[in-house]
Order: C-alpha cells, then sequence, then structure tokens
C-alpha cells in the first residue's frame, strides 16, 4: 500500500476519516477504471483486516456497497443507485463500525443523480465513507466538489513507464512552439500520455502548484479535444509543462 493509502486506513481505524472522497486516477493508468477501482478496495479491506472483520471478496461484506458494471450495467447510472446508497445507509454497520460505498464512475452519474445523492454526500445517515471514482477525469459539478475531499490514487510506475520521458525527449527535441503544435495536432493520444508522463514527474508535496497545472492540463484536453483537438492554446500549455519540468530536471543534474 501507499502513503495515501495507509493514512487513509489509519484514520478510518480512529473513526478520523473523511466521509466523501472523489478519487482520481494516477497519471499513468493503462487501465483507470480497474486500478482505480483495485486502490479503493484494498483500502476497504485493510481496514476490515485491522478489526478482523475481513472477507474473502468485498462484495460478500455486509458493510460494503460496490456500484460497479456487474451491478448497475447501465451506460448512465438511474435512480436505482440513488435507491440503493439511500438504503444500503439507512442501517448501522454489522462488521465493524463503519460503512463504505464505492461508486465506480462519476462520468455515469448525471447531474440529476448527483443533486439527489448531495444530502447523503454532505451528511451521510450513518457512520460511512463513499468513495466517488473518476476514471475519466470528467469535470465535477461545483456543489459536489465543494462537498467532497479530492485525492488522486498511486500507482507504481515500472521501469519501462519511467523511461517513458526519456523517449519524449529524443521525439521532442529541436522542436520549436510551432512545430510542437503541430507534431500533436493530428496524435491525440500521444498528448494524453506525454501530460500523463509529464504528471508523473511531478512529487505534489514539493511542487503542488506544478502538479496541479499538469492536472489540470488533463482535465481540460479530456473535454477540450471533444470539439477542438487542433488547439494550439491548448498545446501550448502543454509544452509549458513540459519545458518546466525539463528545466527542473537539468537543474537537479546540474547540481
Amino acid at each position: 500500500m501507499d502513503n495515501i493509502q495507509k493514512n487513509l486506513v489509519e484514520k478510518a481505524k480512529k473513526s478520523m476519516i473523511g466521509h466523501f472522497f472523489i478519487v482520481n486516477p494516477p497519471g499513468r493508468a493503462k487501465d483507470p477504471k480497474k486500478d482505480l477501482m483495485r486502490w479503493t478496495e484494498q483500502i476497504v479491506q485493510e481496514f476490515f483486516k485491522s478489526k478482523n472483520a475481513q472477507t474473502s471478496e468485498l462484495k460478500n461484506n455486509e458493510d460494503v456497497l460496490i456500484l460497479d458494471d456487474e451491478l448497475v450495467n447501465k451506460k448512465f447510472y438511474d435512480k436505482s443507485v440513488v435507491d440503493l446508497v439511500s438504503k444500503f445507509l439507512s442501517h448501522l454497520p454489522t462488521r465493524a463500525d463503519r460503512k463504505f460505498v464505492v461508486i465506480e464512475d462519476l462520468s455515469k452519474l448525471s447531474e440529476i443523480h448527483n443533486n439527489k445523492l448531495l444530502k447523503i454526500f454532505e451528511e451521510p445517515p450513518v457512520s460511512s465513507t463513499i468513495f466517488l471514482l473518476n476514471p475519466s477525469l470528467v469535470k465535477v459539478l461545483p456543489t459536489i466538489d465543494s462537498r467532497a475531499i479530492t485525492i488522486r490514487a498511486m500507482v507504481k510506475q515500472t521501469a519501462l513507464e519511467q523511461a517513458d520521458l526519456g523517449a519524449w525527449r529524443k521525439k521532442l527535441e529541436k522542436k520549436d512552439m510551432h512545430q510542437f503544435c503541430d507534431f500533436f495536432k493530428t496524435r491525440k493520444e500521444e498528448e494524453v500520455s506525454l501530460a500523463q508522463a509529464l504528471l508523473d514527474q511531478i512529487d505534489p508535496n514539493s511542487n503542488a502548484q506544478l502538479f496541479r497545472k499538469a492536472q489540470k492540463y488533463l482535465e481540460a484536453q479530456a473535454e477540450d479535444s471533444k470539439f477542438n483537438h487542433n488547439s494550439y492554446s491548448r498545446l501550448a500549455r502543454l509544452r509549458e509543462i513540459y519545458l518546466e519540468i525539463e528545466g527542473q530536471s537539468s537543474s537537479l543534474s546540474n547540481s
């Protein structure tokens, strides 16, 4: 488990954990939905293990509600999701002193159902923690965002993934602004790949501002590219982040 997971488990054991989290994917997630679900389930399973109340499968635990494709196999969640969460949280925990709800995909939750769940997100009726996963990095409604603690799951990089930025340096060296933008304007997937590789180079604790800038870029790219993939202004922002990180890397190697 990473430090964020350990911290959340410790807080849960002491009944100090928050009641509502939005979980964003790591920068380099080949399967964001699967990675987020695995990461979140580890936290929940470890909590019950610490209480000697674990089950072989979380779905067999009566204090855990996992809303995934197995349970709600629809393009968009409907009223049944609101009813499931409401009913589940109407009863006290039985195995330990906390219940958990994991909602697999924020993008499947309509604005109407977001608003219907708002009261539960803000003040659950029993001691509980809700994890709302955001694998597609969709924009979160302000009313929901203001009530949540947003965290970014961490997934350990492989040696191959760590080498990715070096490969990008070879592709992008000596490219000026226009050449950089022209390179990516017909390469949507590679644009996202570079942005994710850059995000992985940033320590959010030591450089929170740059980390947020890269994170916002990925969020904006997901929306903007639907309508205007050849956006030079967007690609110019990507180059700015790239040069800033490259500048920091050069400073470290020369020091």
